[in-house]
């Protein structure tokens, strides 16, 4: 599972100097004097009246809500719209089975081969990826630091409701890591807390992936306004985040971190929590929003 919330908007900020890299999630930590605090030479330079504040009080304009936090209100809603009891993560997809009780030696010698021939070259984007992923996807949409605010919520959105999500299946199944069966296959990165099955990397991304394609290709309409897809052709943008988010899910497997019954089962769980989405009232004005930003 990532820890992605918050990361989005943190994005480039290499190269804020004067700052010396202290940031937090929500922005940057700020030197001040103690001899003489900033606080105090505005006192003093500052008539009385340029400093009161009459009411009415200013509100907390829309704009300034951080990428992160924007997702924790559609979270809200998705907890209170959803029903375990409709998904059904366990159906193939492609031909390869999604069932928590496949069998390891049917897929433990896959993932030996895969460890074998393939964990070298994908060494650097499994470390990469293995606490963050949401810059992959800004930087396949372009996003500079600090722009599109409400297409980057999307991001987080996928993130936070897919980590529910698993969340509550994977305590359902508690299905033991592939390195508890196989310790052969030995990790290159510590073996996260919690269950196999299914993989939170696979649902975190592909849940990014069908967000961000709704977003571009979805129609849907709020009260007496229709939003309609975005203009323009998106195959090729829209093939690009396909293959990021099965490439994010394949590198776990490469790892031995998880089953590739647990990538497939994240996938179609991925799927139809975007159905759940659609349902929430924020989800939907949020991306009404993205789709006015420029793609």
């Amino acid at each position: 599972m990532t820890g992605n919330t918050g990361n989005t908007g943190n994005t480039g900020n290499t190269g804020n100097t004067g700052n010396a890299g202290a940031s937090t999630g929500d922005g940057w930590i700020y030197a001040d004097r103690i001899d003489y605090p900033f606080v105090l030479e505005v006192l003093e330079k500052a008539k009385s009246n340029e400093l009161s504040i009459d009411p009415p009080l200013p509100r907390f304009p829309e704009e300034r809500w951080g990428a992160q936090w924007r997702a924790q209100l559609v979270l809200d809603e998705f907890i209170r719209a959803v029903d375990w009891d409709n998904f059904d993560i366990k159906q193939p997809r492609n031909g390869k089975s999604a069932d928590p009780k496949t069998l390891p030696s049917i897929e433990i010698p896959e993932l030996l081969e895969l460890a074998q021939d393939n964990r070298a070259d994908a060494l650097g984007e499994i470390l990469s990826q293995s606490d963050e992923f949401l810059s992959y996807f800004a930087g396949l949409l372009q996003i500079a630091p600090g722009s599109r605010s409400y297409t980057r919520s999307l991001l987080h959105i996928a993130e936070v409701v897919a980590t529910v999500a698993v969340m509550h299946f994977k305590k359902q199944e508690r299905r033991a890591r592939p390195s508890t069966i196989c310790p052969a296959l030995f990790p290159p990165l510590s073996v996260p807390s919690h269950p196999s099955w299914p993989s939170g990397h696979a649902t975190q991304a592909r849940l990014v992936f069908a967000v961000l394609r709704f977003a571009l290709e979805g129609s849907f309409s709020i009260g007496n306004d229709q939003y309609d897809p975005i203009p323009g052709n998106h195959a090729p943008l829209v093939k690009a985040l396909e293959v990021l988010s099965d490439r994010i899910a394949k590198n776990r497997e490469i790892a031995g971190l998880h089953f590739p019954s647990d990538s497939v089962a994240g996938k179609n769980l991925g799927d139809e929590l975007l159905g759940v989405l659609m349902a929430c009232p924020t989800f939907l004005a949020i991306v009404a929003d993205a789709k006015q930003e420029a793609w």
